[in-house]
């Protein structure tokens, strides 16, 4: 496994780790379900770099990637109005520094997300392949 991946993988856990931290007044599944989500997106670079073995079956990757997109839409469920009204609630921003902050979150997030995306497109090719 590449040191970037690694260094990412310690990323996403120091992140789910925050998450839980920040979020410690939530309901009593948040902290597994966190959890989880975590574990399952650090399976990826496990399983395709093979520092573990790869399942047999294509189907527990799949419901790996469905449990981290369904437990990261569940728990942000409430912040895509708040994300989307940024700035046009409180009038403190210009339609164009709107735009720019729109812009700007997608850029980062796409930067931030590539190496898991990619990780988990290359494990899914290589079932396929």
């Amino acid at each position: 496994m590449p040191i970037w991946a690694y260094i990412y993988c310690v990323l996403i856990v120091i992140a789910g780790v925050g998450a839980i931290y920040l979020n410690r007044k939530k309901p009593w599944y948040y902290m597994p379900g966190e959890i989880l989500s975590v574990l399952f997106s650090v399976a990826f670079f496990l399983f395709y770099y093979e520092v573990v073995s790869r399942p047999a079956f294509m189907i527990i990757p799949v419901l790996l990637l469905v449990y981290i997109l369904f437990w990261e839409l569940w728990v942000n469920r409430h912040h895509y109005a708040l994300v989307a009204q940024f700035g046009e609630e409180t009038k403190t921003l210009s339609p164009a520094e709107i735009k720019r902050f729109k812009r700007m979150q997608v850029i980062l997030m796409t930067m931030v997300l590539s190496p898991l995306l990619y990780v988990m497109a290359m494990l899914f090719y290589a079932y396929v392949a």
